[in-house]
């Protein structure tokens, strides 16, 4: 079959291993080559990462909501930078200028910009793969790019590391998503139950991001790459963008107009959010360890609420009355295809057992936030 983007020459080995990846979820197989379980709370050392006295970190995404934020950490760090994105939600004036930083404006599923990214005489030590289409409005407005795009990036990070020598390797991390996890009541851990290629549901509509973040998952796995996979929950904070549907600057940007803030349905639905600083200073953290666990990580944050509360918050941080608050139905909003998560709260235990989510902000220092400083520059 064809693969969404493919570029560049692959070895029969890799063709091999990408096609029976894709074999499997066209046959509804749910079983990869390796039980993702198996490995989900393992923290293995790693002689194969690239060796180096000082740190070199290869951020896709870098000029994002998240990625400007860890480069900010890992300057800061002492760290040297290269960062490859193709602004297309990416800013420029999310990044500094600096001496230890090198940034790539590029489709990091063409060959050009890789070819620049590693040609500098300082080995990667790490990557951190964060870019990747964001926001329900994004993902319902174009699914099937937002499939191809995941798939080329992740196939295009498996061909560069792939073709190292276990040597010269640098850990990836990659960022997934909570959305990879099935509907449960419970707080969610590492080894909860995922979407798989057999449920009907697979890969339509708003299902299409979660199913291409948990096929990337199994690409990284069967290729057999030092690999930690970050299912982030509902990263928010200042420089975040309200038209890719996010709720918090969503409502952020409609009170300080005084247009109503909208609720989709009864409002019930359950959210745990966790601060952009905090987040990034964990990922920075991750790139910067000498040792790279792997497996599943759940990284966010530890304020949870229900979207109308959420909705109170910010009018009571705004002055405004609660009767710009307003229910919806969201599929008038979002189109027919788009499906309610009712309920998601993270279990971070292995992330504190690694020494993270050390400060979480609470719902009222993250609304604030959001409030003081929404449409300004990201601060670092």
């Amino acid at each position: 079959m064809d693969w969404p983007g493919s570029h560049g020459v692959r070895s029969q080995f890799l063709r091999q291993v990408l096609e029976g990846v894709w074999k499997n979820a066209a046959q509804g197989s749910s079983q990869p080559s390796v039980d993702p379980s198996l490995i989900t709370l393992s923290s293995p050392n790693l002689p194969s990462e690239a060796a180096s006295s000082s740190p070199h970190v290869l951020v896709t995404g870098g000029a994002g909501f998240i990625g400007g934020r860890v480069v900010h950490r890992l300057l800061d760090s002492g760290a040297r930078v290269t960062v490859i994105d193709d602004l297309s939600t990416g800013q420029l004036h999310r990044l500094p200028e600096h001496g230890r930083l090198h940034t790539v404006v590029g489709d990091m599923t063409d060959p050009g910009p890789w070819a620049e990214a590693w040609s500098g005489q300082e080995p990667i030590t790490r990557v951190l793969h964060l870019a990747g289409h964001v926001g329900v409005r994004r993902v319902l407005g174009d699914p099937e790019g937002c499939a191809s795009s995941h798939h080329a990036m992740a196939q295009t990070l498996i061909e560069t590391l792939g073709s190292m020598g276990a040597d010269r390797r640098p850990g990836l991390i990659a960022a997934s998503s909570s959305e990879v996890y099935r509907a449960s009541m419970e707080p969610l851990a590492e080894e909860s139950p995922v979407w798989q290629s057999s449920d009907p549901a697979w890969g339509e509509g708003r299902s299409t991001y979660a199913a291409s973040k948990r096929t990337a998952e199994l690409h990284y796995e069967a290729a057999g790459l030092p690999v930690l996979n970050l299912r982030l929950f509902n990263v928010v904070g200042p420089g975040q963008n309200a038209e890719s549907g996010m709720v918090l600057p969503r409502f952020v940007e409609a009170a300080r107009l005084g247009e109503d803030l909208q609720v989709f349905g009864n409002g019930t639905q359950v959210r745990t959010f966790g601060h952009v600083s905090c987040v990034a200073a964990d990922l920075a953290e991750l790139c910067l360890r000498a040792r790279m666990p792997q497996g599943v990580l759940n990284l966010g944050g530890t304020a949870t609420t229900t979207i109308e509360d959420l909705a109170r918050v910010v009018l009571q941080i705004s002055g405004q009355s609660e009767q710009l608050l307003k229910r919806v139905d969201p599929s008038q909003e979002l189109g027919p295809r788009f499906e309610e998560v009712r309920h998601r709260i993270p279990n971070l235990d292995r992330a504190r057992s690694l020494g993270l989510v050390s400060q979480p902000w609470n719902l009222a220092a993250i609304v604030n936030d959001a409030w003081c400083h929404h449409g300004m520059p990201s601060p670092s």
